[in-house]
């Protein structure tokens, strides 16, 4: 019987005490974080995930000397080793772009594969165009209202998924051709 009474004054106190909470709640103005939540989320959700992590990284301390030690040590850490396709095509991509709009004073030659400079110009202006759909890996097309990827694909419209797989096909038709024309004339991107 005692204990039953004291589970009863037990509740009745921690309901007590969960209303008072909740009018300190109402009481207090709501943070800027608390009133703009929403927005927060899409915008960190829409940060790219390498720079998410570095930012993670550095709003919370986590690992973050540790990291910074290694770049200095190696002049990289271990999270560009988790997809090191993405950092060689950082790396190629601006200096490819810049090379192919600079003024050349030579090319590769009709051996190559390239009897003109013209032609030399519109095999790099692919290739630049390969590494520049690479970096930006299909994020610019837009998928709004297409499909949903919560567990798989489910298309919504199939008229814009017809539109974005077009898109995807083509693009990687001319990623293809540019890393063919990226291999065979590697050692021709010289001035």
């Amino acid at each position: 019987m005692e204990d039953q009474r004291f589970d009863e004054l037990m509740l009745q106190e921690e309901k007590l005490v969960q209303s008072v909470l909740q009018e300190e709640r109402k009481k207090r103005p709501l943070t800027f974080f608390q009133k703009n939540r929403k927005q927060l989320l899409h915008l960190y959700w829409n940060i790219p995930y390498g720079l998410r992590n570095y930012l993670e990284d550095f709003f919370t301390g986590r690992r973050f000397r540790w990291f910074i030690q290694r770049r200095k040590w190696g002049g990289f850490d271990e999270r560009e080793l988790w997809d090191l396709d993405f950092p060689i095509i950082r790396f190629i991509y601006p200096r490819l772009k810049k090379f192919a709009e600079m003024k050349k004073h030579a090319w590769p030659g009709e051996g190559n594969g390239h009897p003109t400079p013209e032609d030399w110009q519109k095999a790099l202006d692919k290739m630049v165009e390969a590494f520049h759909y690479l970096i930006l890996d299909g994020e610019d097309i837009d998928a709004e209202g297409v499909f949903e990827s919560d567990f798989g694909i489910k298309i919504k419209n199939e008229e814009k998924w017809n539109k974005y797989t077009e898109e995807l096909d083509r693009r990687s038709k001319i990623i293809e051709e540019g890393f063919g024309l990226f291999s065979t004339n590697f050692f021709n991107l010289w001035d």
